[in-house]
Parts: structure tokens; C-alpha cells; sequence
């Protein structure tokens, strides 16, 4: 159990999974303005997003109009989790 400014908080996967919950409901209003996906991704592909080294698609949302990412720079050992909207990522050999 985690305690930060008086809330309680669960395991590292509980709290995980809260802030994959709460990025899913937000990307929920922006899906349906993207259109249909020009590119679509498996999970464990590695992708295109940003200014990251390297990124991996984790999950797969409403049939590819969203992704959950692993993003990793350069000299960060842990990867950070990212949520994109398919037109914000890209194939590795585009």
C-alpha cells in the first residue's frame, strides 16, 4: 500500500492499471474525430512516436484507432508508458 498526500493507493500494478483506465477514457473523445486508421499495429511492434528512441505497441485499442505504448530514450532504463491515437504513430521502415 502506497500513501501519497493522505490517499491510499494499491500495488504498483493496481496503480498501473488506474492510469492506463484514466488514459483510455480520455482518448475515448478524441477516437471519434481520428477516422479510420491509414496503418495499423500489432502488439509488440515497434513503432515511431515522438521523440523516443524506441517505442513498442502494449495494447491495441478499438481496433487499432488508438495504442497503448511502451517508450523508452536513450539513456532511460525503464520505459515509460504512452497513449497515442493511431495519426501520432508511425512504422519503423516508413
Amino acid at each position: 500500500m502506497i500513501i501519497i498526500k493522505g490517499k491510499y493507493y494499491g500495488k504498483e500494478d493496481e496503480i498501473m492499471q488506474q492510469a492506463k483506465e484514466q488514459k483510455l477514457s480520455m482518448l475515448k473523445d478524441s477516437l471519434y474525430h481520428c477516422g479510420e486508421p491509414t496503418y495499423r499495429f500489432r502488439i509488440g511492434d515497434k513503432v515511431l512516436y515522438g521523440a523516443f528512441a524506441e517505442s513498442v505497441v502494449t495494447d491495441v485499442i478499438e481496433g487499432g484507432k488508438a495504442y497503448f505504448l511502451d517508450c523508452k530514450n536513450k539513456k532511460d532504463a525503464m520505459p515509460l508508458m504512452r497513449s497515442a491515437i493511431w495519426t501520432e504513430v508511425r512504422p519503423v521502415d516508413a
